[in-house]
């Protein structure tokens, strides 16, 4: 097996992306208004992490269908990571996690 090119894929990167797409097929509902959600607390905030999003959605008494759903909400590039904190949420075992923000705000800070 030959190195990868900077525009390929590993294995594992594709395996993952497929996952995250499979399951946001199967959570549409739950992921786009998780994404509305992450938009609204990063508007507010001009960051937030997954445990933002899941308190709101706890107060609702929302739950995904599958917990890889939480993955699906921050995906594709209007989104970029900016920082990493451990969960508050016992569930996740001290699980590091990314904190968003939109990339357009990143962007625009970067050229300030």
């Amino acid at each position: 097996m030959g190195q990868l090119t900077l525009f390929e894929k590993s294995h594992g990167e594709i395996l993952r992306d497929f996952g995250l797409e499979a399951v946001e097929i199967r959570n549409e509902d739950f992921v786009r208004s998780g994404r509305n959600i992450l938009d609204k607390l990063i508007e507010l905030n001009g960051k937030a992490s997954m445990d933002d999003v899941r308190d709101v959605f706890m107060a609702l008494d929302i739950q995904p269908n599958h917990p890889n759903a939480w993955g699906a909400i921050p995906k594709g590039k209007k989104y970029i990571y900016i920082d990493r904190v451990t969960s508050r949420y016992p569930s996740r075992h001290a699980g590091e996690q990314r904190v968003w923000t939109h990339r357009e705000r990143q962007e625009a800070i970067a050229c300030a």
